[in-house]
């Protein structure tokens, strides 16, 4: 049974740890917090040896917090996109938050269990309940599905030494680390003195040793490894404005298209067209819907198109644009495949290549697959489609099939949308044959908070993982350029009209990531399962 004062210290240490989990991302920038993240919960749970059930709350309060002030930008969304009142928006993030604290409720009832039913009166922790603890928690977040999968290890993205490691088994590997740095503080801490504080003290040094050392050699042999060719690429950044993307009439949504091209005319100008490969847009770059010259004929049931004049001179425009600078221009936009828009559209990236044919058709397409549930998408539609606008600001797009390879200026492009690139599974399947990563984002729903920096964040493990450059076009910021060896190139501001030209360097690079993918995951994943199972038995 817990005393009073043990409840009050599991509480402050579950503050403690999502206060500083939170910290250690880019709102206060205090990346290095990563490492000590979880040492107040890991030293209450191991001293105080409270119940599972107790670890669990204490838990869920943790991530309450962490999710809770990280994702706070919900309630702005909310607000803007689907008109809440502020009240009910700010509930719509403390149900998230709660939601997504399952999983360190989760990881902290883990732990309960295996010190109790493992090691039972022990004083001080064995390096076994370290690894465990520090395996459960990277395990937790590969298993458990995120709405936003901001992971522990994505804090460090700003030293990049830090998340080298990421080649050999994804970020998962970083946020274990994390928690071996962690638990071994905590066995400094509870040893007091003697033989077992040395030894741990000699572990911690031992691993961030390592660590850095693999970080260092890794970025040292890239950067010793001659590109075999470099591709230029011009990015846009048009800063459009929330009224002119909710807006239903022609007449303030045109000038994004039109701020598109002027930016594209200037960098041309300024870079020399012979520069430039290939020009990018990022997401939602038309006003309209993209839609096709050569739709198939109408049936015997459709009796007009749907496509008023104003969205077919959008795209007679865009391509009219691509034939004129003679670029292959690479452009975000949502996408109807059918004339009188029964079928779901698509959120697209068209590549118009105006440097060779008659620059009118479109010389590929992707269709974003990985859709955001509650942006768009409402979960549970398909089974009832009166779902489907039950919340105002809610799309219902189709998600695409196809691979997102393209080839433009004699390179593999890897093209991904916004939240697509979160995903290091998704990436490794539909890109990895790709010389260059490619995202088109749009973060205007963001607002006026700091959410598009922890965009940047999340995505940035990609190019660390597939040792691929990752260029991120992005609507109103941060668009920038991430090298193979994780360093930020360049990158803009937010809420600002720029643009970008980037010399990505391609190289024969490869990574364990690239071989194995998620299988040495799973097997962690396994064998904690095993671990857990063996737990709950012995308890029994």
């Amino acid at each position: 049974m817990l005393t009073k004062r043990a409840r009050s210290r599991l509480g402050i240490a579950a503050v403690a740890t999502g206060g500083a989990h939170a910290l250690s991302y880019p709102y206060a920038g205090w990346a290095l917090l990563a490492l000590v993240a979880y040492l107040p919960m890991m030293l209450v749970l191991w001293r105080d040896r409270p119940t599972p059930k107790h670890a669990f709350f204490a838990g869920l309060l943790a991530g309450a917090v962490l999710h809770g002030v990280g994702h706070y930008w919900i309630a702005f969304t909310a607000q803007k996109m689907s008109g809440m009142p502020a009240p009910l928006a700010w509930l719509v993030v403390l149900v998230y938050a709660l939601a997504m604290g399952l999983h360190q409720a989760l990881w902290a009832w883990s732990c309960a269990l295996l010190r109790e039913a493992f090691w039972g009166d022990e004083e001080v922790p064995p390096l076994a309940w370290v690894v465990a603890v520090a395996s459960l928690l990277a395990v937790v977040e590969f298993v458990v599905p995120y709405q936003f999968p901001w992971y522990l290890g994505n804090a460090l993205y700003t030293v990049p030494i830090f998340m080298q490691v990421a080649d050999l088994a994804g970020i998962w590997l970083v946020t274990l680390l994390c928690g071996l740095v962690s638990g071994g503080l905590a066995v400094v801490w509870l040893a007091g003195t003697g033989r077992h504080r040395v030894r741990a003290v000699g572990l911690v040094v031992a691993l961030l040793l390592a660590w850095l050392s693999y970080g260092g050699w890794r970025m040292a042999a890239i950067d010793a490894q001659a590109p075999t060719r470099t591709i230029t690429v011009a990015m846009i950044q048009p800063n459009p404005t929330i009224g002119e993307k909710t807006s239903l009439k022609p007449k303030p949504r045109i000038p994004m298209q039109s701020r598109a091209e002027k930016l594209t005319r200037a960098v041309l100008a300024k870079e020399g067209a012979g520069q430039i490969d290939v020009v990018v847009w990022p997401e939602g770059s038309l006003p309209f819907y993209y839609v096709h010259k050569e739709l198939p004929p109408l049936t015997d049931h459709e009796t007009k198109t749907r496509a008023p004049p104003v969205v077919k001179h959008t795209t007679f425009r865009a391509h009219k644009f691509a034939k004129t600078i003679g670029k292959p221009l690479l452009i975000g936009s949502l996408r109807r495949t059918d004339r009188s828009w029964k079928a779901k559209a698509h959120n697209s990236a068209v590549l118009l290549d105006g440097s060779v044919g008659s620059g009118v058709m479109p010389q590929a397409i992707y269709d974003k697959r990985q859709l955001v549930p509650f942006g768009e998408y409402l979960p549970g539609s398909t089974l009832i489609p009166a779902l489907a606008r039950a919340i105002p600001g809610v799309s219902d797009l189709g998600p695409g099939t196809h691979s997102s390879i393209m080839e433009i200026a004699g390179a593999k492009f890897g093209v991904s949308i916004c939240y697509e690139a979160l995903f290091a599974g998704f990436m490794l399947d539909n890109s990895a044959p790709a010389d260059v990563l490619v995202n088109l984002t749009d973060d205007l729903w963001f607002g006026p908070t700091n959410a598009p920096e922890l965009h940047v964040m999340v995505q940035y493990p990609r190019a660390v993982e597939l040792r691929r450059p990752l260029l991120r076009a992005t609507a109103t910021g941060v668009s920038g350029h991430i090298d193979a060896a994780g360093r930020v190139r360049s990158r803009t501001g937010v809420w600002t009209e720029a643009t970008l030209v980037e010399r990505a360097e391609i190289r024969d690079l490869d990574s364990v990531f690239r071989h194995f993918g998620l299988w040495p995951m799973r097997g962690l994943a396994l064998g904690c399962a095993v671990l857990l199972v063996g737990a709950w038995r012995r308890r029994a």
